[in-house]
């Protein structure tokens, strides 16, 4: 306690990773229930600070996790994680050793620093009352809670079909952030377990529908392509075929011509 409210001990972890720490609350001895209508126990409130506050989600989610690691280190006694990871603009090694899929090919977020970006992979055509999204999250949040917990890291369902505020446009996936690569990877390993445990379900309540990709793909799916634009003919041209046009004047040119 009296090691984490030092304001040396915030201050370091603010400047380490661009975030606001806050020291809320009351200390009250162990085993001593506070009174109703009291003050809580002692508690850190860790938000994005001003810089960070401009970069993109997975960034500020990633550095107030990466705050609650180092934070959730102190108070066991243990060493700060390694060197806090760069933001995705950066061209920086990411903090984790594992190799990044490809992503050239989708438009949408799949890993960078300190984040991965688990899809789902589960088709559209999901009837809404087998409640996709909350049997990732689980009864009250349990089972991306239980992540969250045990991997000191960010997980969150996110996309089309969370319910999420606001619900963004990436298909739906679950999202993961952590300062420390081996608890990102080690989050990532129960995140695929969990996606692969919902895939089976469906598959087995729903056989006539599309099968989602096989355990080991969690890439997001390639956007549908472009709707083509409607070819306008000018006034005066006869199409013949897809790839021919006559001119007016030109007909007698086509006079037994081969068909």
């Amino acid at each position: 306690r009296a090691h984490l409210s030092k304001r040396s001990t915030l201050d370091s972890i603010e400047q380490r990773w661009g975030v606001s720490v806050v020291a809320k609350g009351r200390y009250y001895p162990p085993g001593v229930v506070p009174p109703t209508g009291s003050d809580p126990p002692i508690f850190l409130r860790i938000a994005p600070g001003t810089e960070l506050v401009k970069k993109d989600v997975a960034s500020r989610l990633s550095a107030c996790a990466a705050a609650a690691a180092d934070l959730e280190a102190l108070l066991r006694g243990k060493p700060l994680p390694g060197a806090p990871p760069t933001l995705p603009h950066s061209s920086q090694p990411h903090v984790s050793t594992a190799p990044l899929p490809a992503q050239d090919a989708s438009p949408y977020p799949i890993s960078g620093p300190g984040f991965h970006c688990l899809y789902l992979g589960i088709p559209a055509s999901c009837p809404a009352s087998w409640d996709l999204a909350g049997r990732v999250r689980g009864p009250n949040n349990a089972y991306l809670g239980h992540i969250a917990s045990a991997c000191a890291c960010v997980a969150a369902l996110r996309g089309a079909g969370s319910a999420t505020v606001p619900e963004t446009r990436e298909p739906l996936h679950v999202f993961l952030a952590a300062g420390d690569g081996a608890a990102l990877e080690k989050a990532r390993g129960l995140t695929t377990s969990l996606i692969d445990t919902v895939r089976a379900d469906f598959v087995t309540a729903f056989p006539g529908l599309p099968r989602p990709p096989g355990s080991g793909s969690y890439l997001p799916p390639l956007p549908p392509p472009p709707v083509p634009m409607p070819v306008s003919v000018p006034t005066g041209v006869v199409v013949l075929s897809a790839d021919s046009a006559v001119l007016p004047g030109m007909e007698s040119y086509l006079e037994g011509a081969p068909p």
